[in-house]
């Protein structure tokens, strides 16, 4: 046994192994003999030292050293301290936290105190999620210390305290075998003042530095389908704070409230993190917790730094909704952000500026780029005034996609869903832009044409007035989606702020692209037609697609608010006209003093009219049928969506194909027109027994914008098809086909066909 004696690092201790225990005492090895004359008063400082230093004991097995270790290696009468359990483990072995996780079981230790001491709980330290096949448990590899907090008696002490613990513990590698080890711990006392122990002082103090520290901020747990933790500012802000990118774990202090072996979907925002799992066998919608409790691990890697830096929290999170600002955007493993289309920022920008390039085409903005290009037509013989157009309209149109986006990251921090077009849900909105489009369309009648006016309608030659233009572009484009606008908004909702900006702006500058381009190009502009008398008839023919789209945007008002509204909306636009044929007639008024009066009537018109709006009521819906339109040989029949439908209809084996909709949606009603209400498609919806769900978006409606939110959708139009996988699934399982933004009838007879092979 001599020849296989090895010395412990600890003051005082050396080990000789009977069966699976190791006992430290003092002994002289035979290889002592051997020292040089350094190592021999090494030794003899170590022994020194150790004369004053507590003594331990160390326990070994085959997988784990144990050891009580102490931060004084002195103590007096009344003082406190921390002493814990120290245990080593070989690779790939753990132990347990205080929650295991899927199996196992957390370390113990029974204290023998002398009389008038008194110990504390564990202090645990943040555990690592070990993955065993398909469970996962928590738990430490490596080294690590439980440590616990000591009072030593005030009286009735001798020259030493003695300790002895007695721990249990599991440790696991592929299989599992049950441990223990008796351990003690001496520490001598003197009353003049306790002595930081050489060894152990600094290990526990970087113990205790790295145990999870309280989480002062707002959390919520919120169950849905999902079960998500969120957590508000200042705490995780801080730590996220210069991080290129973060990683996070939650760790529930009891078993049974999570999947433990399921993703934690990682969310962020400005406002902090959302973290969504999978609810466990002790979470239902009916009997939710009023609270839940753990240990949250937030990873994050500051540029700099050649370590990634791991905070651990304690969370108590208490029932609520999802937390402002904490979900605004999905992240990787890594912590780099990802969408649901997986493309990049390079992409999105890419696809930014070709979908705003291809938006010039939609009918929505046809009106009012046929505004630009007369503009265009009225300056073609000074080309440095084309190009401060140019320049004006590109920075109006960006600026719009801008406000656009800083509109919506607002929203969406304040806890509301809101996509592209979220405008369009606001009954005031669409008010005023028919209002608007009602003005432009009587100026370019020619009823009036005085200074600002002209050069908001498009029509002016100032820089002013191409701005406007780009601004009432942008605006009127909202409710047409082009492709690969949707994987480029799809994305950047995702996304920080910068990055939402970076790609809102790149839609700007591919819608702004061909004006741009052509006011700088004089060959294209001299293949212009010139400037004459034929351009007031040519300004008057463009009224009429303007009151067009007024009467459009009137349609898609009165499928919103009720008919008593829409008779104050139709009273506001005669107020609109009456106010504008005044202002147009100004000019004919001989004195001052009628124009004044004239202008005086004008603008209370106007007024009357923007007070109209004040009294507008929503629309009341049809509760209780779920019937959306009617059954006919050339159109779908839908009913209503809910993911409680759809769930009940894939029970049933059905396949089913749910259009998300809205009335002021353009693409949406061409798609319909063009693609869905066809012969050969209602034909096969009925042969294939598929149920056709309508899900529309024309009004507020926030179990829709989860769906398109959770399908990465920053709008309308969505098309999916569901399809029964045969073991009862439901939304929650099922994934489904996601049917391109621009339909045809080849597309949607394709998708479906797939059910048949």
């Amino acid at each position: 046994m001599r020849d296989n004696c090895t010395c412990s690092y600890h003051p005082n201790a050396w080990v000789t192994q009977s069966q699976d225990v190791v006992r430290c005492a003092p002994m002289r090895c035979d290889g002592m003999k051997d020292l040089n004359f350094k190592t021999f008063l090494f030794a003899l400082v170590v022994l020194v030292l150790g004369s004053v230093a507590g003594r331990a004991d160390i326990v070994r097995t085959e997988r784990v050293e144990s050891e009580l270790v102490n931060e004084y290696s002195t103590v007096a009468p009344g003082q406190t301290l921390w002493i814990g359990l120290r245990q080593k483990l070989i690779p790939h072995w753990h132990t347990y936290w205080k929650n295991p996780g899927d199996s196992g079981e957390p370390t113990s230790i029974e204290w023998t105190l002398p009389d008038g001491a008194s110990i504390g709980e564990i202090q645990w330290p943040a555990p690592k999620p070990i993955d065993v096949g398909p469970l996962r448990n928590f738990g430490y590899e490596g080294e690590y210390f439980l440590l616990s907090r000591l009072t030593v008696p005030n009286e009735g002490l001798g020259d030493q305290l003695d300790i002895r613990a007695k721990a249990y513990w599991l440790v696991c590698e592929e299989i599992c075998i049950p441990e223990e080890g008796e351990l003690t711990l001496s520490l001598p006392v003197d009353p003049s003042g306790p002595v930081a122990d050489p060894i152990w002082a600094s290990e526990i103090e970087a113990t205790l530095a790295g145990l999870p520290r309280q989480f002062d901020g707002a959390a919520h747990i919120t169950i849905e389908e999902d079960l998500t933790l969120s957590l508000a500012a200042p705490e995780i802000a801080d730590v996220l704070s210069g991080a290129s990118g973060f990683s996070a774990f939650f760790f529930p202090e009891k078993d049974g409230y999570i999947e433990n072996a399921a993703d934690q979907l990682i969310m962020a925002g400005e406002g902090g993190i959302s973290l969504q799992m999978q609810p466990g066998f002790r979470i239902g919608k009916e009997d939710a917790p009023e609270r839940m409790s753990g240990v949250l691990v937030v990873t994050n890697d500051v540029e700099g730094l050649d370590d990634a830096q791991v905070t651990a929290f304690e969370v108590d999170a208490v029932a609520g909704p999802v937390l402002p600002g904490t979900a605004d955007r999905v992240m990787l493993e890594d912590g780099e952000p990802v969408s649901a289309f997986g493309i990049g920022l390079g992409q999105a920008l890419i696809f930014g500026l070709l979908g705003g390039l291809i938006l010039n085409l939609m009918p929505c903005v046809f009106p009012i780029l046929s505004l630009k290009a007369l503009a265009f037509v009225k300056e073609s013989s000074e080309p440095a005034r084309i190009r401060v157009g140019g320049l004006a309209y590109t920075a109006g149109v960006i600026a719009t996609f801008l406000a656009l986006a800083l509109i919506l990251i607002g929203i969406r921090a304040g806890g509301e869903a809101a996509g592209w077009a979220f405008h369009l849900q606001n009954p005031l909105v669409l008010a005023l832009l028919t209002y608007l489009m009602f003005a432009v369309g009587l100026n370019l009648s020619g009823v009036f044409n005085v200074g600002m006016a002209v050069n908001v309608a498009g029509g002016g030659t100032g820089a002013s007035g191409s701005f406007m233009t780009g601004v009432l572009a942008v605006v009127i484009a909202s409710p047409c989606t082009a492709p690969f606008m949707a994987s480029a908004l799809g994305f950047a909702l995702t996304q920080g702020t910068l990055t939402t900006l970076a790609v809102f702006g790149a839609l700007g500058l591919g819608m702004a692209i061909p004006y741009l381009a052509l006011s700088f190009s004089p060959s294209l502009i001299n293949l212009m037609p010139k400037p004459g008398p034929w351009m007031d008839g040519f300004k008057q023919v463009l009224a009429f697609p303007v009151y067009l789209t007024a009467a459009w945007l009137l349609w898609v008002l009165s499928k919103q608010i009720s008919p008593d509204s829409l008779f104050l909306v139709l009273i506001g636009i005669v107020c609109v006209g009456f106010g504008a044929w005044l202002f147009g007639r100004l000019p004919e008024l001989r004195t001052k003093s009628w124009q004044w009066s004239g202008a005086a009537a004008s603008a209370m018109v106007i007024v009357i009219s923007l007070l109209l709006l004040q009294g507008l009521t929503p629309r009341e819906s049809v509760a209780g049928t779920g019937e959306v339109t009617s059954t006919s040989e050339n159109r779908l029949s839908y009913i209503e969506y809910s993911p409680e439908t759809v769930d009940a209809l894939l029970a049933e084996g059905k396949t089913v194909f749910a259009n998300f909709t809205a009335d002021w949606c353009i693409t949406c009603k061409v798609n319909e027109r063009v693609a869905l209400d066809r012969p050969k498609v209602v034909s096969l919806f009925n042969e294939m027994d598929v149920v056709a769900v309508k899900g529309d978006w024309t009004n507020r409606n926030e179990e829709i914008a989860r769906t398109l939110q959770a399908h990465g959708s920053p709008g309308v139009p969505l098309y999916l098809v569901y399809r029964p996988d045969g073991t009862g699934g439901s939304t929650a399982t099922v994934e489904p086909m996601k049917l391109p933004q621009i339909l045809t009838q080849k597309t949607v007879l394709d998708a479906l066909s797939l059910e048949q092979e």
